[in-house]
């Protein structure tokens, strides 16, 4: 069985329909894999979905990780996480359609451990990257950790709903024009400023 293929088809399914209305014929048709390959692998469409789940949370795990883990100073790592953002929306939109569908299914029987699931790995890098950069001066020591891991989140997020198309990129465009679309280094410039603002008038000078 060719899992790649069978979660790239179903990240898609589930994106589209949530896992209430989601077909799992629609999802093996589409990965050409027979339904008795699939029933010897799974055991119901639930245990299927946390798996799928599970294929983007890891491909974001290592994403993170491969940025923190690093000697680079703050604000470089930040614009790198901005950077990966813009170019994951871009390469894998059913992956990002599916984390908006997953967390705005409230009949979705697992939302509670998907949050806690998902958004464990952002708060706890950007905490880690916070504490750091209190840690070199680069941050105010009694800024809120928390919170400011909260508003980058949200930054990061919003961002990555705006890059690809539906709502949020025609939101984008009704406050920016397509400027910021057809620009992608000039949004990162003016987020990246923004986001230096966030952490101290003197956080780096290059913004």
């Amino acid at each position: 069985m060719d899992k790649e293929k069978l979660y790239v088809a179903a990240t898609k399914e589930f994106a589209s329909n949530g896992l209430k209305n989601a077909s799992i014929d629609n999802i093996l048709a589409d990965a050409h894999i027979s339904e008795e390959e699939f029933k010897k692998e799974f055991q119901s469409k639930e245990q299927f979905f946390m798996e799928v789940v599970n294929y983007g949370v890891t491909y974001l795990e290592n994403v993170f990780d491969s940025i923190m883990n690093t000697d680079l100073p703050t604000i470089v790592k930040l614009e790198k996480v901005l950077r990966e953002a813009i170019r994951f929306s871009k390469e894998y939109p059913d992956l990002v359609n599916l984390y908006n569908e997953i967390t705005t299914e409230a009949s979705n029987p697992f939302l509670a451990e998907l949050s806690k699931k998902v958004e464990s790995i952002s708060i706890n890098s950007y905490k880690k990257i916070i504490e750091q950069a209190k840690e070199k001066g680069e941050v105010p020591h009694n800024e809120d950790t928390s919170f400011l891991s909260f508003c980058l989140d949200n930054l990061f997020v919003i961002t990555q709903f705006s890059y690809i198309p539906g709502y949020f990129q025609e939101r984008m465009k009704v406050y920016l024009g397509d400027k910021y679309l057809n620009d992608e280094e000039a949004f990162i410039e003016e987020m990246m400023f923004l986001i230096s603002r966030m952490f101290g008038p003197d956080f780096d000078e290059r913004y």
